[in-house]
């Protein structure tokens, strides 16, 4: 029970980070500690969607550990879990965790967890963030022509016109506001999912089929549209396992190095 009562920290009063999010088009809401329940503590759904019924060794032993701190009377939390396996597409998927939560538990927190994710031990810091929608730090890869942005963090903005674009962390440490992040570490409030109604991750595509925005895209535009909050804690670090040509790796840390001769 260490492992999650020493990692319930957020904001410290003062040191906000300085760093301005995108222009909403609503008044933000206020953010509030989330309510407890009956027996005094947070209740939390940890939530994970596999297309193939396989998750990462990680998710296993934190959902372990979690329901085993369930027993402890010192836990400010009490954990449920669900895993949805093969159920496709993936937003259908998003709906159906989001359903579950809303209509079959008195939860007041949904983390999701991808199935290729590795999940680090601190990961409850996410839920004293001050923000309705909270990220850890997570990446992705992208093997595209795009050489030298081919390593992201899975967090972004908006340009003028309506295009994603990837940002870099604005602390290494404190969290802050971002317009965007993806849903493979997200932390949503109940009251997120109850003002945004049934079905809040959907895809958008171009006329060709290509995707446009993708779901979590969608859902933190939607969740900011309705004046909530959006975070990233920088100090949540969550591991991405996929299967990359190294070739790959060996183009990109070229490039980035040729980079940064040019820059000196």
């Amino acid at each position: 029970m260490s492992d999650i009562r020493k990692f319930r920290r957020g904001f410290r009063p003062g040191h906000e980070p300085e760093i301005k999010a995108a222009p909403m088009t609503v008044i933000p809401k206020v953010w509030e500690p989330p309510s407890q329940g009956e027996d005094g503590r947070i209740h939390v759904l940890l939530a994970v969607t596999s297309i193939d019924g396989f998750i990462r060794w990680s998710i296993a032993q934190q959902m372990c550990r979690a329901i085993m701190a369930n027993a402890d009377p010192a836990c400010p939390f009490h954990f449920e879990t669900l895993i949805v396996n093969g159920m496709r597409p993936v937003e259908f998927a998003r709906n159906y965790c989001r359903d579950y939560f809303l209509d079959k538990t008195k939860c007041q927190i949904l983390q999701f967890w991808d199935s290729d994710q590795e999940i680090p031990d601190n990961w409850p810091a996410l839920f004293q963030v001050d923000s309705h929608v909270v990220s850890g730090n997570t990446f992705c890869w992208v093997g595209n022509e795009q050489v030298g942005s081919r390593l992201r963090y899975n967090q972004y903005s908006i340009d003028e016109k309506g295009e994603c674009f990837n940002i870099h962390p604005m602390s290494d440490v404190q969290p802050f506001p971002v317009p965007i992040v993806g849903t493979a570490c997200m932390s949503i409030r109940r009251e997120v999912f109850e003002a945004l109604g049934p079905d809040p991750f959907e895809m958008t595509r171009y006329p060709s089929g290509r995707i446009r925005a993708s779901e979590d895209v969608n859902f933190c535009i939607k969740a900011r549209n309705q004046g909530f909050n959006v975070a990233v804690h920088p100090g949540v670090t969550f591991g991405h396992v996929k299967s990359i040509d190294l070739l790959h790796v060996a183009q990109f840390s070229t490039e980035r190095c040729e980079m940064y001769k040019n820059e000196m």
